[in-house]
């Protein structure tokens, strides 16, 4: 309840949590603290900030690393909640030393501290500094072991840091040495479509400007299902465009051979009707596709032609 949470907010409730969190306090009342912690800055901006004005991401971190299981777990979702929309408290939990923690609590956390860990993880991962801490703090092995955890937000949160941490060149060939490719191609046919859609983002950031990955999703059979998600009743707009852009940015890296197994895959069909999508961007992209098939493939213009 938003205005309960105000109510405990300006009452004073914010700073004196972060004092019995930081403080000599027993492990279940510090335990306690982190929970209440949790629950006050979920969706509340103006507690997030408050926490954070109180100095309570360092002694959150603690608990992700000394508390109990439950404790743990409380840490990890208060950390993922500051994460969120916040460019500051992206800095702010790398300085204390939250990074480390965090893919401690992703490695060998409940499934409950791997969720949340995962989706803070996420959040930090946006940074593009963040995403060179990150892979040095071995983020990079356990978020694809937690492409395989039965909750669909721990894959989602998973596969939406993994395309965050592509962006960087040297975690751009990391990630797919780690075995990462393999799944996210059988996360393309998830019947949730968050995690469709964050599984295609990621192969579309790993495709960018890089033949090796893109012959990587190729041999992984990760182009026809990449051309279902074009048709957007079959996933969903997110779905969509990262999927076209994974076609676009496979088919830009790859051989004439591998270029021709998108073709083969229905990929002029389904891209066609996207040329008068309402989306600019959409368009954009869609033309782009056409473009680099119908220069490496001859006689393409005609398959062009009939799908109008």
């Amino acid at each position: 309840d938003e205005v309960l949470k105000s109510a405990i907010a300006d009452a004073g409730g914010i700073p004196a949590l972060v004092l019995l969190l930081a403080g000599g306090a027993t492990m279940h009342a510090r335990a306690n603290a982190g929970g209440a912690l949790m629950n006050l800055t979920e969706g509340h901006a103006a507690n997030q900030e408050a926490v954070t004005e109180h100095g309570g991401v360092r002694p959150l971190v603690a608990l992700l690393d000394q508390g109990d299981q439950l404790a743990q777990e409380w840490a990890a979702g208060a950390l993922q909640n500051l994460g969120i929309n916040s460019d500051r408290n992206k800095v702010v939990i790398p300085k204390v030393d939250g990074i480390p923690s965090l893919v401690r609590a992703l490695a060998s956390g409940t499934a409950t501290a791997k969720e949340s860990a995962a989706g803070a993880i996420r959040s930090l991962a946006t940074n593009s500094t963040n995403q060179e801490l990150l892979a040095a703090a071995g983020a990079i092995p356990p978020l694809v072991a937690a492409l395989r955890e039965e909750s669909v937000v721990t894959q989602e949160h998973a596969a939406g840091a993994l395309g965050s941490l592509a962006a960087n060149s040297a975690n751009r060939d990391a990630i797919p040495a780690a075995g990462a490719v393999a799944r996210l191609v059988e996360l393309l046919m998830s019947p949730c479509n968050a995690v469709q859609a964050n599984a295609a983002g990621a192969l579309r950031c790993l495709a960018l400007n890089s033949a090796k990955n893109a012959k990587q999703i190729v041999d992984a059979k990760g182009v026809a299902p990449l051309v279902k998600l074009l048709k957007v009743a079959v996933a969903g707009p997110d779905a969509q465009a990262n999927a076209l852009v994974a076609l676009l940015n496979v088919a830009s890296a790859s051989t004439k051979q591998q270029q021709s197994t998108i073709h083969a895959a229905g990929a002029v069909p389904a891209t066609v009707p996207l040329l008068s999508a309402s989306s600019e961007e959409l368009r954009e992209h869609a033309s782009g596709l056409l473009w680099n098939l119908s220069s490496a493939i001859p006689k393409i213009s005609t398959a062009i032609d009939g799908a109008k």
